[in-house]
């Protein structure tokens, strides 16, 4: 499970690093900015799992990388918070692949 979280919150100040550039090179207003944070994220995982990086390269289906860079994306954005985050991960470890 630790890697799962080490994994998550290397990946968050990623998002928000590579979205505050987009954001301010596109000038992006609040609606739009949002739907780029979530892009940043999926494309920030989907780079991940191809280069077989942490927890990423062990996701199989394209769903797990679209919730899981959604989580990111939204922990980056201050919607939830790491305790919120940690029990969702938590659970879909323990759903998906049987851990603990």
């Amino acid at each position: 499970m630790e890697q799962y979280v080490v994994t998550f919150l290397a990946t968050v100040p990623t998002i928000v690093i590579v979205f505050q550039f987009v954001k301010n090179t596109f000038g992006l207003a609040d609606g739009a900015a949002q739907v780029a944070s979530w892009v940043t994220g999926f494309v920030i995982a989907s780079l991940a799992h191809l280069a077989g990086w942490g927890v990423w390269a062990e996701f199989s289906f394209p769903w797990q990388l679209l919730v899981w860079s959604f989580g990111a994306s939204l922990a980056a954005n201050g919607v939830f918070d790491t305790g919120l985050m940690k029990a969702i991960l938590k659970a879909i470890d323990k759903y998906f692949f049987g851990k603990r």
